[in-house]
């Protein structure tokens, strides 16, 4: 992890990754013990951060495995796959799917395109290229395309990819909820508060031009 070398590096007194803590400290050379207390302070900085990423994101380190499904599906083995916390599949038809589905040369094949493409979107994002491409939408893209027979294997591959990295998400929904249904807005349908807030969150870009130009004016009478 980048914070053990981060905390190594001032630990050492090395401060390859800090030179403008580094200059401050030269200023402090006549003052030891100032200087020993600011790296001290770094130090521990430092050492919280490693302790608060390693409680907050613990659930994650033990779907670690699980979660290489969503690219791996083709390869990886049923006992690799921790689905505690996904007991709404059912186990047998999952199991059952993903046999199939692995002994499928066609559906396979999409899997080993599908990491090709990413590989190659990665590269152009590490040479700064121009591209439209997006690896999020590669993966949905590819798992869209695959048909209900397997629909288990897709609805863990949905729950896995809609898995919130932090509370940042839900709390920002809750807020767009409570201004979608404020009390002045009380009579609202569940049906309708949840299109208004469908709108308030999705990326999707209609073309407007083009949907109105199908649409028939409504003249005055």
């Amino acid at each position: 992890m980048i914070l053990k070398v981060f905390k190594s590096d001032v630990d050492n007194e090395r401060f390859r990754y800090f030179p403008n803590l580094k200059r401050y400290i030269n200023d402090l050379k006549d003052d030891r013990t100032d200087h020993k207390c600011l790296q001290k302070l770094f130090v521990n900085i430092i050492e919280s951060t490693v302790w608060q990423f390693s409680t907050r994101f613990a659930k994650f380190r033990e779907l670690e495995d699980t979660v290489k499904f969503v690219k791996f599906p083709d390869s990886i083995k049923m006992d690799e796959l921790n689905l505690q916390m996904f007991s709404w599949i059912d186990m047998d038809d999952f199991e059952i799917q993903l046999i199939e589905f692995q002994s499928s040369s066609i559906w396979k094949q999409k899997y080993v395109d599908l990491r090709v493409d990413l590989e190659n979107i990665e590269r152009e994002r590490l040479e700064m290229k121009v591209t439209k491409r997006n690896a999020e939408n590669e993966v949905l893209r590819t798992w869209n395309t695959i048909p209900e027979n397997y629909v288990c294997l897709k609805n863990l591959a949905t729950a896995l990819l809609t898995m919130f990295s932090s509370t940042y998400a839900c709390e920002s929904l809750f807020s767009i909820m409570n201004f979608v249904k404020s009390r002045n807005r009380s009579s609202m349908t569940d049906e309708t508060s949840a299109a208004c807030i469908s709108l308030n969150v999705t990326k999707y870009k209609p073309d407007v031009k083009s949907l109105s130009s199908v649409m028939q004016q409504q003249k005055s009478h």
